[in-house]
């Protein structure tokens, strides 16, 4: 230290030169006021005491990498002209895992090491290097480019595995330590363990596809509900249901909208359970009470299915189905404006197949005769887009599978 004229005191460094000159030999000293210096290395050592103390007590998992050996090999590659670093890797997987040869481990904290189980940063540095990073090297070969490239901040999903051999899912963000980015020697590593988040979304996707087979089992049930009680139309519902998802796809509806033509398809007529044996399957003609009890089977199918925990536009649908463009239709009558676009594909997808199929009072009239029916009276009973679709698919080879 010296001291100043007015007392204060402050810190030098000094250098000391012996001189000759013209044969005078002299010492000179040179006092240099490093007040400045000292305040900044004091700040830089709080700073790093802060940093260390921040990332030993984390809860989240760090480490803290030196990449400046691989960067150096990076620029080495693009200097021989390799501008491609993602295709060279893939081509070259045995430089690729080069990379993690040269990467220098400097620290973990305490929460790296419970969360990979090592009982000591040696072994974690260890471990993490030759057992996790290295199998892991392709996965992350887009991010460790990128960070090369410039980018101070990378993330990426992945798996690993603890030491006990236990798999872990992981979100992985590499960041570059302000002041570090040309030679990236300090880098850290922040490991999120999102095991229990994987874990859950997977069995709430396991829980949902167990829900989803059941209410298909059930729908499939009801289905059959109708047909065993009207042999003849056996399988209807089902091709019913296959033609309007065809067209409905035709019509690129959404994949909901398409859903929902398909449930109502499948129990468009569940209400003609209600309906005795003997007039389903009656061969001559019907009356007109019974004709009216046909008729009501829409209604029927309404209040069977309006309870059940479909989407609203199911139910309607199957009430709207036997309802025509010109109001001519049942059991309301509609016009064509208040009629579900819906139930204006079960309608035309219906007839189709009930005119291509046998029936206990007469025989199939086949494909052609149907398409013909509903081309007659597109625009009067039936939506045109959707006699268009229909035909246009039949046009195209279109056919009724074994199972609808």
């Amino acid at each position: 230290e010296h001291r100043r004229r007015d007392g204060t005191r402050f810190p030098v460094r000094i250098h000391s030169y012996h001189l000759s000159f013209n044969g005078q030999e002299m010492e000179v000293a040179e006092a240099v006021d490093i007040t400045d210096q000292i305040h900044a290395e004091s700040s830089l050592r709080e700073s790093e005491e802060r940093f260390r103390s921040l990332f030993e007590e984390s809860p989240v998992a760090l480490l803290e990498e030196d990449f400046s050996a691989v960067k150096r090999e990076m620029d080495q590659l693009r200097a021989q002209g390799i501008a491609d670093l993602d295709a060279y890797f893939r081509e070259h997987p045995e430089a690729l895992q080069a990379w993690i040869e040269k990467i220098a481990f400097q620290s973990a904290n305490r929460a790296a090491m419970e969360l990979f189980g090592a009982d000591s940063v040696e072994a974690m540095m260890d471990f993490t290097k030759d057992d996790a990073l290295g199998p892991a090297a392709s996965a992350f070969r887009h991010e460790f480019i990128e960070l090369f490239a410039g980018n101070t901040h990378v993330a990426y999903q992945g798996q690993e595995q603890d030491l006990r051999g236990n798999a872990l899912e992981v979100v992985i963000h590499l960041t570059v330590v302000a002041g570090h980015e040309e030679r990236l020697d300090r880098v850290i590593v922040t490991i999120h363990d999102v095991t229990p988040q994987v874990r859950a979304r997977e069995e709430v996707a396991r829980s949902l596809e167990q829900t989803r087979a059941m209410f298909e089992g059930a729908v499939r049930s009801l289905s059959t509900l109708a047909e065993m009680r009207d042999p003849y139309t056996a399988g209807h519902q089902r091709r019913v249901a296959e033609l309007s998802c065809a067209i409905a796809n035709r019509l690129r509806l959404p994949e909901r909208q398409v859903d929902d033509i398909r449930i109502a398809g499948l129990l468009h007529d569940i209400g003609k359970s209600i309906i005795p044996a003997e007039i389903l399957n009656k061969p001559t003609a019907l009356t007109d009470l019974e004709m009216g009890m046909i008729r009501g089977h829409p209604q029927a199918s309404y209040d069977i299915l309006k309870g059940l925990p479909f989407r609203p536009l199911v139910a309607e649908s199957v009430l709207q189905h036997h309802e025509r463009l010109d109001g001519s239709g049942y059991p309301q009558g509609l016009p064509g404006d208040e009629i579900l676009l819906e139930a204006k594909i079960l309608a035309v997808a219906d007839v189709v197949e009930a005119m291509a199929s046998h029936r206990p009072y007469r025989p199939a009239l086949g494909i052609d005769k149907a398409l013909v029916e509903i081309q007659t009276y597109r625009g009067t009973f039936f939506d045109p887009d959707a006699v268009d679709a229909c035909v246009e698919l039949f046009a195209e080879g279109f056919t009724f599978s074994e199972e609808g």
